[in-house]
C-alpha cells in the first residue's frame, strides 16, 4: 500500500493518492450478494464503489488492470492531470473515474481507455487488481477499511513497480518523453 500527499501550488490543489493491489474472493462476493451472473456481479461491484464515493466529497476510487502501468509515478501523473482537467474545466468526461482512465491511457477516447485499463468480470475472477484512490483529504485508510470487507478484497504485495520485458513490450506510449511529446506533462 502506498499513500502520498501532493500539493500543486499553481492550482492550490492539495490531495492524497493511495495505491494498493488486491485479490477479490469472488466466490464469497457472489455468495454474499446472491449473484448468479457476470453482469450482476459487475453492477454490484461498481454500485459499492459508487456508494462509497458519494459518501465522501471529491473522492475517486478506480480499480484498474495494471498490464500497462509502468510504475506508481504513472498513476500519480494521471491523478494530477485528471484533477487539473476538472480545475480548468477541460475534462472530457463528467466522471472523475473516466477522466482518470483517459489520462492513465494517454488517450482521449473513452472506449480505448476503458479497454486498456478498465476491469471486467474475468479480472475479478482471475486477476490481481490495482486500486487507486484520490481524495482531497487524508481518508484513504478509512476508505480501504470500508471498501475491502464489502467486496471481499485481500491486500496483496504491490507489484506495479516490478519491471519485466513482457510488461514493457505490452505498454502503450507511456515514457516520460512520450508523455511530454503528447502534452501530458
Amino acid at each position: 500500500m502506498i499513500i502520498k500527499e501532493f500539493y500543486i501550488e499553481d492550482f492550490s490543489l492539495n490531495y492524497f493518492v493511495g495505491i494498493d493491489q488486491v485479490k477479490i474472493d469472488l466466490e464469497k462476493f457472489l455468495h454474499y450478494y446472491d449473484i448468479d451472473n457476470e453482469e450482476k456481479a459487475l453492477i454490484q461491484f461498481f454500485n459499492i464503489i459508487d456508494e462509497i464515493q458519494h459518501k465522501n466529497e471529491n473522492l475517486m476510487i478506480q480499480f484498474i488492470k495494471d498490464k500497462y502501468i509502468l510504475n506508481q509515478d504513472h498513476i500519480f501523473i494521471a491523478s494530477y492531470y485528471f484533477q487539473k482537467a476538472f480545475k480548468q474545466k477541460i475534462n472530457i468526461s463528467n466522471k472523475t473515474n473516466i477522466e482518470f482512465l483517459l489520462y492513465l491511457a494517454i488517450n482521449r477516447q473513452i472506449n480505448k481507455s476503458i479497454q486498456a485499463f478498465g476491469i471486467e468480470f474475468s479480472d475479478l475472477k482471475n486477476s490481481l487488481l490495482t486500486l487507486c484512490i484520490v481524495s482531497p483529504s487524508d481518508i484513504i485508510n478509512s476508505v480501504w477499511n470500508d471498501l475491502y470487507p464489502v467486496i471481499f478484497a485481500q491486500e496483496q504485495e504491490l507489484t506495479i513497480d516490478h519491471q519485466s520485458f513482457t510488461k514493457y513490450k505490452a505498454k502503450p506510449a507511456t515514457t516520460v518523453y512520450e508523455m511530454a511529446s503528447t502534452g501530458l506533462i
